[in-house]
């Protein structure tokens, strides 16, 4: 019988481990050969995967209690409940938030230890204030101590100044943390009200409206200025890298802004870092919008022009539109 471990429970024993050794190449041998994204590593392999897994079983319990809603047969006691639903997702917010002051603080600590003056004004603008109180090495003592920063060099003992692509280097690594603050900003936006509304339970955000009629929720708009804001910051900070504009991509496309979205990833990879997987991914918005155009000209072959009030002929794509065909047959083409 196989065991399924909780997402908190892998959290407690491996995600604080890998993040300690990760932290000490990135700030205490920052310039040796297996630092080199470290960063990018530290997220993949605790953050980022801690997150699918409580994405994963968030979607399957949702889908369980949409099934739940219409398969009365099976027992009480064996239907997943709104409860546990709740639960799960109220874990998975407070883990956002832990992530979250994680890596302001891993900003912070970067734009200090190494004196990254050019990125206070990316600091300010995120209100991210920053620390001038080094980290100590005390067990108890520390206040960042959950989180195992290791002790900053002393500050009066011998110093070297970063040659121009060291600095580079760790300016590139601080980006990468804001573009995470920005993933994680997007996450809790996503999930602040709930993924989705789970229909065997109550409705979300707000309190049960059995035996007053139907009184469905209207759910809050989901605006990602924290997200958008913070790949903005990164994207100022190192123009020549095309990850912060693909997040940026994303954004557009939970706003259903097509054009946008193909304008961040053209960002994305017309830059001296192209970020590859943004072809990949504009392959598939161009692809989508040239199957909808195509079910709709089929769909109004034969009709005559639709005309407005004053008699002129209205145009079925505007202007924006008709940019995003044009790139659409560029890339794919059309054999119609």
């Amino acid at each position: 019988m196989s065991v399924v471990v909780p997402p908190y429970v892998i959290s407690c024993k491996y995600e604080n481990s890998l993040q300690k050794q990760y932290l000490l190449l990135l700030l205490s041998h920052p310039n040796a050969k297996e630092s080199k994204d470290a960063e990018t590593h530290m997220w993949m392999q605790t953050s980022y995967a801690l997150i699918s897994i409580y994405k994963t079983r968030i979607a399957a319990l949702e889908n369980a209690l949409r099934e739940a809603g219409t398969q009365r047969q099976l027992p009480r006691s064996q239907r997943p409940g709104p409860v546990e639903y709740r639960k799960l997702l109220q874990r998975f917010k407070q883990f956002l938030s832990t992530e979250e002051k994680f890596w302001t603080h891993l900003v912070v600590r970067i734009q200090r230890q190494f004196g990254l003056s050019e990125a206070r004004s990316a600091l300010a603008t995120l209100s991210i204030v920053p620390d001038t109180e080094p980290d100590i090495d005390e067990r108890d003592a520390g206040k960042h101590d959950h989180f195992r920063f290791p002790p900053e060099p002393v500050k009066n003992g011998p110093s070297q100044s970063l040659t121009p692509s060291q600095r580079n280097n760790r300016r590139a690594t601080l980006s990468k943390a804001l573009v995470v603050l920005g993933d994680l900003a997007r996450y809790r936006e996503q999930y602040g009200d709930g993924a989705s509304r789970p229909r065997g339970g109550q409705e979300r955000g707000g309190r049960s409206t059995r035996g007053r009629g139907s009184q469905p929720d209207q759910p809050r708009t989901k605006t990602y200025d924290k997200a958008r804001a913070c790949y903005e910051s990164a994207r100022d900070l190192m123009p020549d890298e095309g990850n912060a504009s693909h997040q940026l991509a994303i954004l557009a496309s939970y706003q259903k802004d097509t054009f946008e979205s193909l304008v961040q990833y053209y960002k994305a990879l017309c830059v001296r870092s192209a970020y590859d997987p943004a072809a990949e991914n504009m392959g598939n918005v161009l692809s989508k919008f040239l199957e909808a155009w195509k079910r709709r000209r089929k769909g109004k072959a034969g009709r005559p022009p639709s005309e407005d009030p004053t008699g002129k002929k209205i145009n079925s794509l505007s202007f924006k539109d008709n940019v995003i065909l044009l790139h659409a047959l560029w890339r794919l083409g059309d054999d119609e």
